[in-house]
């Protein structure tokens, strides 16, 4: 399917290929996006404010920034490496939350009682 919709946008075989790559990591990054949104806005609606953002902060720098640069950059693998870094951050950050979400950990810090 990725080779029929690349082709409505180019004919450049190379462009085709690597959108073909992107659209398949970014079907596994999809699976972690929506749980990572849902596990952060529960913690922060609940009044764990603080835990999601600073672990946000951390995991983007070093995961998504850092791991696209050693990816994409050091390693040669070009916008693939980067979308692998964002698929890794988007995920780890989706189970670190919904981890911190069922350890009860936030219940000390709600608003909600």
């Amino acid at each position: 399917m990725g080779p029929f919709i690349f082709g409505w946008l180019t004919t450049n075989e190379q462009i085709i290929r690597m959108g073909v790559t992107i659209l398949a990591i970014d079907v596994i990054l999809e699976i972690g996006r929506p749980i990572n949104i849902f596990a952060t806005n529960a913690l922060r609606a609940a009044g764990d404010v603080n835990y999601p953002f600073y672990l946000g902060l951390v995991v983007m720098w070093s995961v998504a920034v850092g791991c696209g640069y050693l990816f994409g950059i050091h390693w040669g693998w070009g916008l693939a490496g980067m979308w692998v870094a964002f698929l890794l951050d988007e995920n780890i950050r989706g189970i670190v939350f919904v981890r911190r979400w069922y350890g009860m950990k936030w219940v000390k810090k709600s608003f909600v009682k």
